[in-house]
C-alpha cells in the first residue's frame, strides 16, 4: 500500500556517501538546515564551500519539500558550472528525493537517472548501487512491482561488493518494507532483523527507529496490537522530533488502522485525521492519498457516511494524481530502456577495444589472427548497433503512440514543436455530461476495488463509443463523464454525432442493467447535453491534461443535473441543431442554477423521415 520509510533512508544516505567513504553516519536534523539555512541567506559562501552548503541543505531540509527542490536544483547549476561530478550527482540525487516527496513520480525517476549516469560515468558502483534503489522505491510507491524488484536485485548485487555496509542494510530493510505490503510478515521480519544488526554496529540511530516501526506495524498486524500501538506511538514521538513528516504520517495511517482492526474508533479517527493534516501541510500527495483509503472504511464503520464519501472521493483525486501519470511515466520507463540498451552498446564496444589492447600487448606476433578477430568483431559491433537503433526507434514510437492518448494530436504535435499549447476558442461545440444514478449509495457500501471495477467496465465501452463517432473524451471525476464534439477540428456534424452517440451511451447502459449477474455492480444513468462556444487548451506543466472550459460546459452539466434516469436531456440550443434529426419531447422552461429558466428537451427517437447523415463510424463491439 505504501512505504513509509524508503525515501526517508534513501535521503538519510544520499549525502553521506558523497564526499567520501569514511564519513560519519549523519541522520537528517532540520535543526541542522535551519542553521545553515542563515549563512545560505548571507550568500557569502563560494566555491567548493558554496557546493557543501547546497549540499547539506538539500540532505537535511525536512520541512519544505520546494525548498529542497530549490536548493538541489541551485546545486546541480553550481556544480555544472565548476565542473565538479562529485556534486552533480548529489543534485541530480536530492532533486529526485525532493521531487517524490511531493509525487512528481516521472520526474523524480528522470532526475535519478540522471544522478545514475554521473554515477556510472565516475565509475563508482557504490553510488550507482544506492541510486539503484532509490528507482527501486519509487516504483514501489506507485505500485510497480515488477521494476521494483528488478532494480532492488541490482542494487543488491552492486551494494554486496562494495564496502558500504549500511547501505546494504537499506535495501534489507527496503525489501523488509515491501513483504509487509504483501502481508509476508515473517519474512519481512528476517529481513528487518539483518539490517537492525548491520544499523546497530554503525550506530545509525535514524534507521534504528524505522526498524522499531516496522517492527510495531508486524505486531499489530499479527495478533498483538498492544505491543504494536507502543512500539509505533514511540516511532511516532521521536520522528516528529526529527520533524520527519513523510514517516511519521504514514505510520500514523497504520496506526489508525489498527485501532480501527481493534473497533477502538475514536483513536482510529482522530489519529487518522491528524495524518491527513500533517501530509496536507507538506503537500505530501501519497500520505494524503493512503490517509484517505483508510479513513474511508474508518468512517463508514462509524457511521460517518457524508465523511466516508468525501474520503472515498479524495482517495481516487490523489490517487489519479499520482496514477494518472501512467502513460507519462511508462514513456519515461521506454526512455530509460532506450538510453539503457544505447549505453549496454557502448559498454560492449568499449570492453571489446580493451580485451583487442590486450591481445596486441600478449600476442604481438599475431598480426593476421589479430586483424581477422578486429574485423569478425566490428562486424558485430555493426550488427549490433544496427538491431539496437530499431529497438529504439521502436520504442520511440511507443512513446509517441503513449503521448497521443493524453492529448489530441494536433495539440500534441504543437506542445512537441513549441513547448507549449496556445488555448484555442471553438464558436460551435457539443459537450455531453453523463451521470450514474444512486452512485452515492453504492459508493457506501461497495469495497473501493468493486466500485473502481464497475467503473472501468462502463468507461471502457464509453470510450469505444465515442471514439467511433470522431469525438474527443475529456475527462473524468467521480462518476461523470465528459466528452466534447466539434474539437479539436470544426465539425458541421458535432450536435448529430453527439446525440447518436449519447443514445448508444443509454442503449448500453441498460443492456447491461438487464444482463447483470448477481455480483455484477449496474447503474442507471443521466445524460445531459449543450452546444455552444468553448474555450480549449493544456493545463499544467508536467501532468498534461486537455480541458475546455465555457458557460456552454457549465450549461451541459445543469443539463444532466435536470434529466432522468434512462433520459437524454438537451437544451434549446442543441434542439435547434438537431431537430430536424430525432423526435424531441419538449419539457418547457426550468429553472437552473445561475441561469434562470431554459426550455429543455428529452431525445425520443431518430426521426423516421430524416435522411441518414454519412458518418464515419466504425463498429462497437458491446
Amino acid at each position: 500500500m505504501r512505504n513509509p520509510l524508503r525515501l526517508i533512508f534513501s535521503f538519510g544516505l544520499a549525502y553521506l556517501f558523497m564526499m567520501n567513504s569514511t564519513c560519519l553516519i549523519l541522520a537528517q536534523d532540520q535543526r541542522i538546515a535551519d542553521s545553515l539555512s542563515v549563512y545560505y541567506e548571507q550568500d557569502q559562501m563560494r566555491g567548493e564551500a558554496r557546493l557543501e552548503l547546497l549540499g547539506a541543505l538539500a540532505f537535511h531540509e525536512n520541512r519544505d519539500s520546494r525548498l529542497r527542490q530549490q536548493y538541489a536544483e541551485e546545486l546541480i547549476e553550481f556544480a555544472k558550472k565548476a565542473g565538479n561530478e562529485e556534486f552533480i550527482y548529489i543534485g541530480y540525487y536530492q532533486l529526485g528525493n525532493a521531487l517524490r516527496l511531493v509525487g512528481d513520480i516521472k520526474s523524480a525517476i528522470n532526475a535519478y537517472f540522471k544522478s545514475l549516469e554521473v554515477a556510472r560515468s565516475m565509475q563508482n558502483e557504490e553510488r550507482e548501487g544506492h541510486t539503484l534503489m532509490s528507482i527501486a522505491d519509487t516504483y514501489s510507491s506507485i505500485e510497480d512491482r515488477e521494476n521494483a524488484v528488478s532494480y532492488y536485485k541490482n542494487s543488491l548485487e552492486l551494494l554486496r561488493k562494495t564496502m558500504g555496509k549500511i547501505n546494504f542494510g537499506i535495501v534489507l530493510f527496503n525489501l523488509g518494507d515491501e513483504l509487509i505490503k504483501l502481508n509476508r510478515y515473517q519474512e519481512a521480519s528476517t529481513y528487518l532483523d539483518e539490517a537492525a544488526t548491520i544499523f546497530e554496529e554503525a550506530d545509525f540511530e535514524q534507521g534504528l527507529l524505522y526498524i522499531q516501526g516496522n517492527r510495531g506495524v508486524i505486531s499489530g498486524k499479527t495478533g498483538d496490537p498492544d505491543l504494536g500501538i507502543r512500539e509505533l506511538l514511540q516511532t511516532i514521538e521521536k520522528l516528529n522530533e526529527y520533524e520527519d513528516s513523510y514517516a511519521a504520517s504514514s505510520y500514523m495511517i497504520y496506526l489508525s488502522e489498527i485501532y480501527a482492526e481493534g473497533d477502538k474508533i475514536d483513536e482510529a479517527i482522530i489519529t487518522g485525521e491528524n495524518a491527513l493534516q500533517m501530509a496536507t501541510d507538506r503537500d505530501l500527495n501519497i500520505q494524503i492519498r493512503d490517509a484517505n483509503k483508510a479513513l474511508y472504511p474508518i468512517y463508514s464503520q462509524a457511521g460517518y457516511n457524508d465523511k466516508s464519501l468525501m474520503a472515498l472521493q479524495n482517495y481516487y483525486l490523489f490517487r489519479d494524481s499520482i496514477y494518472n501519470i501512467e502513460s507519462v511515466e511508462e514513456i519515461a520507463t521506454l526512455r530509460y530502456n532506450a538510453d539503457m540498451t544505447q549505453k549496454q552498446a557502448e559498454v560492449d564496444l568499449l570492453s571489446e577495444q580493451r580485451s583487442n589492447q590486450r591481445i596486441i600487448l600478449w600476442a604481438t606476433g599475431i598480426v593476421v589472427l589479430l586483424l581477422s578477430a578486429l574485423a569478425f568483431a566490428m562486424y558485430r559491433r555493426n550488427k549490433y548497433v544496427q538491431k539496437t537503433k530499431k529497438i529504439i526507434e521502436g520504442e520511440q514510437a511507443r512513446s509517441e503512440e503513449l503521448l497521443l492518448n493524453i492529448l489530441p494530436k494536433q495539440t500534441a504535435e504543437e506542445l512537441k514543436e513549441k513547448g507549449k499549447v496556445t488555448a484555442k476558442k471553438f464558436e460551435s461545440v457539443s459537450v455531453l455530461f453523463t451521470d450514474f444514478v444512486g452512485f452515492t449509495k453504492y459508493a457506501e457500501m461497495l469495497d473501493p476495488e468493486k466500485l473502481v471495477e464497475s467503473m472501468d467496465f462502463y468507461y471502457a465501452h464509453f470510450d469505444k463509443i465515442i471514439e467511433s463517432y470522431g469525438l474527443e473524451k475529456i475527462k473524468t471525476v467521480g462518476d461523470s463523464y465528459m466528452c466534447a464534439g466539434g474539437l479539436p477540428f470544426e465539425d458541421e456534424a458535432h450536435a448529430v454525432k453527439i446525440v447518436d452517440a449519447a443514445r448508444e451511451i443509454a442503449a448500453f447502459v441498460a443492456q447491461a442493467r438487464k444482463d447483470a449477474g448477481k455480483n455484477d455492480v449496474r447503474f442507471d444513468i443521466r445524460i445531459g447535453i449543450n452546444s455552444g462556444p468553448v474555450v480549449a487548451g493544456v493545463v499544467g506543466t508536467r501532468k498534461f491534461a486537455y480541458d475546455i472550459w465555457g458557460d456552454t460546459v457549465n450549461v451541459a452539466s445543469r443539463m444532466e443535473n435536470h434529466s432522468e434516469a434512462g433520459k437524454i436531456n438537451i437544451s434549446e440550443n442543441t434542439y435547434a441543431l438537431v431537430k430536424d434529426h430525432f423526435e424531441c419531447k419538449a419539457r418547457g422552461a426550468l429553472a437552473i442554477k445561475n441561469h434562470g429558466k431554459m426550455k429543455m428537451y428529452f431525445v425520443e427517437q431518430e426521426k423516421a423521415s430524416s435522411r441518414k447523415m454519412s458518418i464515419d463510424k466504425k463498429s462497437v463491439i458491446v
